[in-house]
């Protein structure tokens, strides 16, 4: 009975696992086709800086990683060995699965990298880049960083042998230490939100329609929709059985790169909005001076003609 149980749970959460493999690979598939043409207009055709290269490294690892990720989590893994016996072939197996688990964690600490990357320089200039912000928010981001690298270190990973692709079940020590990491990441988009929030109440002058404007709304309404996403993962980790207790980690990574290139491609439309009226408007002040000017030299010169 128990056994037919487990089974069950290894079935179900197999299943469970799937599906928030692709609902995120399809938020992020259908996201990039969205906001394609603002990438172009916004990032592609402007002058090249640091944050155009962040955001091509954060937008196409995760298109081109998470791709990757889905095609082997689908597949059969090869295996030659099978005519050599069951033992040699869970082994195989195990090794090959192996590798693909440590790309799939490599690829959602990167991802969660380049995007805290982004909040942070978001931040920063939002601040004026004040020193005392760039060093709490490097003192945040590193300790993050740290749980993150060392929560998958000497782990014990169970290969799910009675379902197809590569699963893993996550002990219970293990669901602690990766939810420490999350919960340090949890923290970092907390501290960012409430940067936001006191920017926003210490700004001198509310411009509807100024850059730094958007940057505190947009800014914190991205920030709480990572903050509630991580939040959700987090009790992922204490609530789900040991199949689905990371489940929504890959949901959590590939979220977050979608909301953070979002906000570049916003920010950036709107600083190049604003150019261009400030650009329009000073050309037409242009023209009305020398409209002015013609029109003052044409009267007075029919007077001193008429005199």
């Amino acid at each position: 009975m128990s056994s037919a149980l487990a089974l069950v749970a290894e079935v179900s959460g197999h299943r469970f696992v799937n599906v928030w493999v692709l609902v995120p690979f399809t938020i992020l598939v259908y996201d990039h086709l969205l906001t394609l043409d603002a990438e172009i207009d916004y990032m592609w055709r402007k002058p090249k800086r640091f944050n155009f290269f962040l955001f091509v490294l954060l937008r196409y690892i995760s298109v081109v990683g998470t791709t990757v990720m889905i095609i082997f989590n689908f597949r059969n893994i090869p295996v030659e060995v099978l005519s050599i016996g069951r033992g040699l072939f869970i082994h195989s197996l195990h090794y090959r699965c192996h590798d693909w688990n440590v790309g799939q964690l490599g690829l959602i600490i990167i991802q969660s990298a380049l995007a805290s990357l982004a909040l942070g320089l978001h931040i920063y200039a939002m601040y004026n880049f004040n020193k005392i912000v760039l060093v709490l928010l490097l003192c945040a981001g590193g300790i993050t960083a740290s749980l993150a690298v060392w929560s998958p270190v000497g782990q014990t990973w169970i290969l799910a042998t009675n379902v197809p692709g590569c699963n893993y079940a996550v002990s219970r020590q293990s669901a602690l230490r990766m939810a420490g990491a999350w919960e340090a990441e949890f923290v970092c988009d907390l501290l960012v939100f409430v940067f936001t929030v006191v920017r926003a109440y210490r700004q001198p002058v509310k411009l509807p329609g100024s850059i730094l404007s958007h940057m505190l709304r947009d800014g914190a309404v991205y920030f709480a929709a990572l903050a509630l996403v991580n939040f959700a993962n987090i009790i992922m980790y204490y609530l789900g059985n040991q199949w689905i207790a990371s489940s929504l980690s890959r949901f959590t990574s590939t979220i977050s790169v979608t909301l953070v290139s979002r906000l570049m491609l916003h920010i950036r439309k709107v600083a190049a909005d604003e150019l261009a009226m400030s650009h329009s408007v000073h050309t037409a002040l242009q023209f009305q001076t020398r409209a002015t000017g013609v029109a003052h030299w044409d009267e007075e010169s029919a007077v001193s003609g008429e005199v």
